[in-house]
C-alpha cells in the first residue's frame, strides 16, 4: 500500500506499526506518538482502535524519522483514532519509521480477570 504523508486516518485500516504523529505541548515543544500495533476484533471498536505508544522524546520541532531514531516508548495503551485527531499536529499521521530499527515492541499487558478472579492472561500487545 502506498501512503502519502501526512494523512488523517479515519479508521485503523490505514494504520500500521511504525507510523508516528506530532503531539504539540503547551510549552511550544513536541512529543511523539507512535502506532505500535493495529488491534483486531477483540476490542470494543475494532475498526477504530490501535495500540499507541508515547516515545521518550521531546523536540523543538515536530518529530521526523531521523529525530526519533533509537527512542523507546515510555507508555503504551489502546487508543482510538481520535487520539491522533485530538493530539496530533494538524490531526495527521506525519511519517513512518519501522519499529524494529529502534527495537520497539508491544508491551506486555494483563488481561481482564473476567469470571474467575485471579485467572488472568499475560498478553503481548
Amino acid at each position: 500500500m502506498s501512503i502519502t504523508y501526512p494523512f488523517k486516518p479515519k479508521s485503523n485500516s490505514s494504520l500500521f506499526a511504525g507510523q508516528f504523529w506530532a503531539i504539540p505541548l503547551s510549552n511550544g515543544q513536541f512529543a511523539c506518538g507512535r502506532v505500535i500495533q493495529v488491534t483486531k476484533s477483540y476490542t470494543v471498536s475494532p475498526t477504530r482502535t490501535f495500540l499507541a505508544g508515547l516515545l521518550d522524546w521531546l523536540g523543538e520541532t515536530p518529530p521526523s524519522s531521523e529525530l526519533i531514531a533509537g527512542r523507546k516508548t515510555i507508555a503504551q495503551g489502546v487508543a482510538h483514532v481520535l487520539a491522533i485527531h485530538e493530539t496530533g499536529l494538524g490531526e495527521m499521521i506525519t511519517g513512518f519509521r519501522p519499529l524494529d530499527l529502534d527495537e520497539v515492541e508491544a508491551d506486555y499487558f494483563r488481561s481482564q480477570c473476567g469470571y474467575q478472579p485471579g485467572h488472568c492472561k499475560l498478553m503481548k500487545g
